[in-house]
Formats: structure tokens, C-alpha cells, sequence
């Protein structure tokens, strides 16, 4: 048995192994920790490891030799309680989960404050539909994803709780043979917290909502990656990954530079959410428990732990080593001349006094040629006599002022960083 191990007097103390107390057994009894238990009052040495992997061996009790010098004499023992190997399976879950949680703290953060530091003047476009709609900036869209990963660590953190629970309490639940004191020491020692009610098994809706949320972690990453990937595409470029010096974006066209990284990204999220479903249909058990969610368990525990790890941490390399180009944000900006700003437009037309209706007319009427024949919106509004009718040159003018759209960015910042 692998796992968190706890005092054998303490069990003793508790009435499980009163004859066969800690101090009796000596320092060089076992050399395979494996393969020991208490059986008919005594400690058995064990043929083979199948005896005590088998969800239906006769044993419940087991003892793994700890050779601690800092202890006394016939002290350096330890026991080890296992019920279908459940103890180990949360203990390990809730180690990875600490882990995810430690990536998500230590980098994503990082991630977000150096965009928005650097990125908190730079301007890109919002698309909508795949079509452009009004003027934003780099640091809000990284702002967005590190406000959105910081939900994910809240979500994390929770789950993680939510699945830190041990259960000692015999076959079926109901204590028969054992005192729930023994329980709440074990699940204390483990940084558990003991199981309120359960059967054989731990109930497996806590797995399913911790691997829910490693799912909607995983489909943040994606959200990201995918971003990333669009801002690398030829015909918008705002932003690359970092490209090294003889990397190879295609092994046919050499002139590509593929964004192998978010892309790489974009399936592991899928790889991740996978779990989610096989972990949701693992709650519903057969009366009391069947085993069909130990194969599964066994599988997308360290699975998808691991998946996720690894797609943080590249995540995380993307981010801060993303190349930006301020002066494709501006020439994309500029690449359907002032259409961006329809809305202050017909937000002054029907502030001027014109019904919704007409001022929704005369903007896309103008804003048509600028699809179309390839004008100017500004020129086109400022030659039309029924807008000029209700708006001054000037008026129209203060309309295309991009800074109009970037006044409330501290304030954003300020609610999604802080003060500091």
C-alpha cells in the first residue's frame, strides 16, 4: 500500500488492535511493507501482492513498516486502512487537486498582470459574429481570462474540499464493526474529513463535481488557446505565439508559422473534459455500490490530473511569451475606415432627436458604401444632408475619437485586479 500512513498506537488506542500492540512488533519483522496484516490476532506476511489489491480480500486492516530512527524502539511502525483502496484514490485526487490549485495561483495570475501592464493602451477590435464591432484594448481580453481562471481556482478550491472525504465505517456503511471514532482519526490524520454517511463507497457525486470543474477549467484553456489562435491568423495578426529561431511551422510550406501550441492546447481541453461524463455516470451505483466506477477512477483520476497540469503550465508559457503587433491592432482597426463607430453615431442621432428608427437608417445606409464601394464613413455621414441636419461637423468629428471607448479601463482593471 502507497499512501498517507498514521501511527499504529494510535489505532491501538482505539480498540482495533488491542492484542497486538505497537510496541510488541520488532524494527526488522517485515522488509516488504506491502504484503503485511493483522489476521487472527497476529501480523501475517502475505504471498504475493494480489491479496492485498483485491477489492475482495477478507482483510481490512493493514501494516506498512516505517523504519523512522527519530523513534524509539518497536515505535517506527505504522498502519495503513483501506477500503477498496478508497483512502488512497481521494488522498491522491486531493493531492492533484492542490497541485492544479498551485499552477492556477502561481502562474495564470502572472500571466494576467503582465498583459495588463503592458498591454493596457494597445488597441485591438471586438468581432462579433466574425464581424467587426467596436474598439477595445489587449489588456481587457487578458484581463477577461485571468478574471476567468480566477474563478477556476475559486471553483478548484471548492471542489477539492468537496472531494476530501474518507470513509472507514465497514461493508456497508453502517459502522458494525468498527467505531466511527476510528474514522474520524484515520480521515484526520489523512487531512480528510470523515465521509457523514456512506455505503461501501464514498456517495460519487463529490468525483463528478471535481471533475466537472477540472472540465470547465479545461474548456477555459480552450477559450484562451482558441483566442490566441484567431489572433494569429493571417489576415488578422494582432498577436503570435513566440516563434524561435529554426522552428518549423510546416513541414511542406515553409513560410507557415503555425500556432502548434493553442492548438495543442485546444485538444488536450477535450482530452480533459472527456472525464467529465464517465465521472457523472459513475454516481449511480448498483444499491449500496457495484465496481464500475473503480476501472473508470482508476483511469481519469491520474489522467486528467496530469492532462490539466500540463496544460496550465503550457498555457502559461504561450502567454508570456506571446508576441504582440500594436500596429496591425490600429491597421485592422482602420481596415473598414470608422465603421467601428456606428453606435456613437447613432447613439448622438437619437440623442439629437430623431426616432430610432430613422437614425438606425441613415447610419447603415452610409455604412453600406463603406461595405460595398470601399468609402469612408466619415466622409460619407459628413456629406449627408439628413444626418448634417441633426448633428454638427464637429459632433460627427468627436464621434471617431477612439479614446471615448478606452475611459473606463481602469476602472476594469481596478475591479479585476484590485487596487494594487
Amino acid at each position: 500500500m502507497a499512501g498517507q500512513i498514521i501511527p499504529i498506537n494510535d489505532i491501538a488506542s482505539a480498540g482495533v488492535v488491542v492484542d497486538m500492540p505497537a510496541v510488541s512488533l520488532a524494527e526488522n519483522i517485515f522488509t516488504d511493507c506491502l504484503n503485511v496484516r493483522f489476521r487472527d490476532g497476529a501480523v501475517r506476511k502475505m504471498e504475493g501482492e494480489e491479496a492485498i489489491t483485491t477489492p475482495f480480500t477478507d482483510s481490512i486492516l493493514y501494516v506498512a513498516f516505517w523504519n523512522n530512527p527519530n523513534l524509539g524502539a518497536g515505535t517506527g511502525y505504522y498502519i495503513v486502512v483501506t477500503n477498496n483502496g478508497s483512502v488512497d484514490k481521494i488522498t491522491a485526487i486531493k493531492n492533484d487537486g492542490n497541485q492544479t490549485i498551485k499552477v492556477l495561483k502561481d502562474n495564470i495570475p502572472q500571466g494576467g498582470v503582465w498583459q495588463h501592464t503592458l498591454f493596457n493602451g494597445g488597441f485591438s477590435f471586438i468581432i462579433n459574429n466574425g464581424i467587426h464591432a467596436e474598439p477595445t484594448t489587449m489588456g481587457l481580453t487578458f484581463a477577461r481570462f485571468y478574471a476567468e481562471m480566477d474563478r477556476n481556482r475559486t471553483r478548484l478550491i471548492a471542489a477539492r474540499a468537496e472531494i476530501a472525504t474518507g470513509a472507514i465505517s465497514g461493508a456497508v456503511g453502517t459502522f458494525a464493526n468498527i467505531d466511527p471514532a476510528v474514522e474520524e482519526h484515520v480521515c484526520a490524520k489523512l487531512g480528510l474529513t470523515a465521509e457523514p454517511i456512506s455505503t461501501q463507497v464514498i456517495p460519487r457525486d463529490r468525483h463528478a463535481a471535481f471533475f466537472a470543474t477540472l472540465g470547465v477549467v479545461g474548456s477555459s484553456i480552450e477559450n484562451i488557446a482558441t483566442e490566441i489562435r484567431h489572433m494569429q491568423r493571417t489576415e488578422v495578426l494582432e498577436a503570435e505565439e513566440f516563434f524561435s529561431k529554426g522552428q518549423k511551422g510546416s513541414s511542406a510550406m515553409p513560410h507557415k508559422r503555425n500556432p502548434v501550441l493553442t492548438e495543442n492546447l485546444t485538444g488536450l481541453a477535450r482530452l480533459i473534459r472527456m472525464a467529465v461524463v464517465p465521472a457523472m455516470e459513475n454516481v449511480t451505483l448498483w444499491h449500496e455500490r457495484d465496481i464500475s466506477h473503480s476501472s473508470v477512477e482508476r483511469n481519469i483520476g491520474p489522467d486528467t490530473t496530469i492532462t490539466l497540469d500540463f496544460a496550465l503550465s503550457r498555457l502559461t508559457q504561450v502567454i508570456e511569451k506571446l508576441v504582440i503587433y500594436p500596429d496591425n491592432m490600429l491597421a485592422n482597426m482602420n481596415k473598414f475606415r470608422g465603421l467601428v463607430m456606428s453606435q456613437r453615431v447613432l447613439l448622438a442621432l437619437t440623442q439629437a432627436g430623431v426616432s430610432r428608427e430613422d437614425a438606425y437608417r441613415l447610419v447603415q445606409r452610409n455604412a453600406m458604401k463603406v461595405w460595398e464601394q470601399g468609402k469612408d464613413f466619415k466622409t460619407e455621414l459628413l456629406g449627408d444632408e439628413d444626418v448634417l441636419a441633426a448633428l454638427s461637423t464637429e459632433q460627427i468629428t468627436e464621434k471617431f475619437d477612439l479614446n471615448y471607448h478606452t475611459k473606463h479601463v481602469d476602472t476594469i482593471f481596478t475591479r479585476v485586479f484590485g487596487d494594487g
